[in-house]
């Protein structure tokens, strides 16, 4: 009996200290899981640190990021200028050697350079005219723009004075095949100096391609029924020239 008694005390004393063990396992727990935590929480505010840190721009609102840009471009384009001011402060003799000698050669050929970029204005304006004649018109140019800048040239050519220079014009003119190609021909013609003997009298007039032959073709009745006959042909229209051609063909 006195070996039951201890088990039984035994197993009575165990069982009494089961609720103080349960607890303090669970106490334990709950340490380690704050303690977790804890960590947890200083590695994420570490990592929003360093973040922080290498980006300026973190958690910045949209506002805040417009100006942000806007100073940055500012900074940039100060910093750009200040790189190209010391550049030329640091060789500023070669700098100066170069302006001029460009400035030498532009005087030396300005009428070549400004030619040049006539031209590349004339042919910018006659391409945006020759669409707008096209549109307006419903046709196609059959002359290309080397076509009618040649037979403008001609025409300025042989309108100097020579024997028979009106039938020549008109050989020219009457390369026009539709509406199109005689509007842009006067476009490409434009207005121009033409030195004509009238009576033994020179006079110098500039004048677009229409007042041109309405001023010289008074005598001109085969060069004036050629053009006037082709134009009826190919229904090409002309308002101010078409009554002087018909009143002077014949």
């Amino acid at each position: 009996m006195g070996a039951e008694t201890k088990v039984v005390k035994k197993a009575a004393k165990m069982m009494a200290g089961a609720p103080a063990a349960a607890g303090s396992a669970a106490s334990e727990i709950h340490r380690m899981s704050m303690e977790n935590q804890k960590m947890a929480n200083d590695y994420a505010m570490d990592l929003r640190t360093k973040e922080r840190a290498m980006d300026p721009t973190w958690m910045m609102s949209d506002e805040q990021l417009g100006q942000l840009n806007k100073y940055e471009r500012a900074e940039r384009a100060m910093e750009s200028t200040d790189k190209g001011l010391s550049l030329v402060e640091r060789n500023w003799k070669a700098v100066l050697i170069i302006f001029i000698i460009l400035l030498v050669l532009y005087f030396i050929f300005r009428t070549r350079i400004q030619s040049f970029f006539s031209s590349i204005a004339g042919k910018i304006k006659n391409s945006n005219k020759k669409s707008e004649i096209e549109q307006k018109t419903g046709q196609t140019c059959t002359l290309s723009d080397a076509d009618l800048s040649s037979i403008a040239d001609t025409i300025q050519a042989v309108m100097g004075g020579f024997t028979d220079s009106e039938n020549a014009v008109a050989t020219q003119v009457c390369k026009c095949q539709n509406q199109a190609d005689w509007d842009m021909l006067q476009q490409v013609y434009g207005s121009r100096e033409i030195k004509k003997d009238t009576l033994g009298i020179f006079s110098t007039k500039a004048m677009n391609l229409s007042g041109m032959i309405s001023n010289y073709f008074d005598n001109a009745h085969d060069a004036c029924a050629k053009i006037y006959t082709h134009f009826l042909t190919k229904k090409i229209k002309d308002e101010a020239l078409l009554p002087y051609l018909y009143k002077h063909k014949d």
